[in-house]
């Protein structure tokens, strides 16, 4: 069930709304609080998720409300100030493995130790440069970041349980990962100079989809892999808004053209 809904997640998307329009937290059987008003909220033994909107909210009611519930295994954050993450790892919540960062700010994120994350989401339209380097993410198994300005990524180069990807950064020249062993889906929107390194080495990568806004040359042995696997595809344009000058299909898509790049 989780490797169907994560192909959903990405092929899809993951909405933080219920139908009605009011924030509820991604694990939607998690009992959860939504904290505005500069609320404090007091320990409750059943309470897993918790939504933090940041306007007028002072993040010493934020720190006390989390530091009442330890046990919490996600917390969604909009329009986080850049002290607060900091504040945050420091509280060393054993429990969380769902981080949700929303409408961040700042040009710059600075990603602080969280050990125990499995899934971390970043989506801001103001993020230039996204510091990773030192976050001690060794239990990553979905990244998703969706960043329209990121132009500088830091991180660390091996992510040994890290399984799907989803990047929205066109303005992006390249990929900092090195290794991703263990990756079964990956998309990108982005506009890399070359395609990320050792794609032909991932065994269990069946979802895969490229968009790249810049030529770049593919591997014969990466088309193979893009051809056989789940609905994937590589769309490279020559430029941001320009036009498609290669496409890769699988064949369980309707069809599958090739065009040979043009030159620039």
């Amino acid at each position: 069930m989780k490797f169907i809904l994560l192909v959903l997640c990405l092929f899809c998307g993951c909405i933080a709304f219920s139908q009605d329009g009011e924030l509820t937290p991604y694990n939607d059987t998690y009992n959860y609080e939504i904290l505005t008003n500069e609320r404090v909220l007091p320990h409750t033994d059943s309470l897993k998720a918790l939504i933090v909107v940041f306007k007028d909210q002072p993040e010493e009611n934020v720190a006390k409300s989390i530091t009442n519930n330890l046990q919490l295994q996600e917390i969604m954050l909009y329009n986080s100030p850049a002290s607060f993450l900091p504040l945050l790892a420091g509280l060393k919540l054993s429990n969380l493995t769902h981080l949700f960062i929303y409408d961040f700010e700042g040009k710059e994120l600075i990603i602080p130790p969280f050990p125990t994350i499995e899934h971390l989401q970043i989506e801001s339209g103001k993020i230039s440069t996204l510091s990773m380097e030192n976050a001690s993410l060794a239990n990553l198994d979905i990244l998703s970041i969706d960043c329209p300005e990121l132009v500088n990524w830091k991180t660390e180069k091996v992510f040994s349980k890290l399984g799907l990807i989803d990047l929205t950064a066109p303005k992006l020249t390249y990929f900092p990962i090195e290794s991703i062993p263990v990756i079964v889906q990956f998309a990108y929107y982005c506009s890399f100079d070359q395609l990320p390194l050792n794609l032909c080495s991932y065994k269990e990568l069946q979802f895969i989809s490229f968009t790249n806004y810049k030529p770049v040359e593919i591997e014969s042995c990466f088309k193979k892999m893009v051809k056989n696997g789940v609905y994937s595809d590589i769309t490279i344009y020559d430029k941001i808004d320009g036009k498609v000058i290669k496409t890769v299909l699988s064949k369980d898509h309707n069809e599958v053209q090739e065009e040979p790049p043009q030159k620039l």
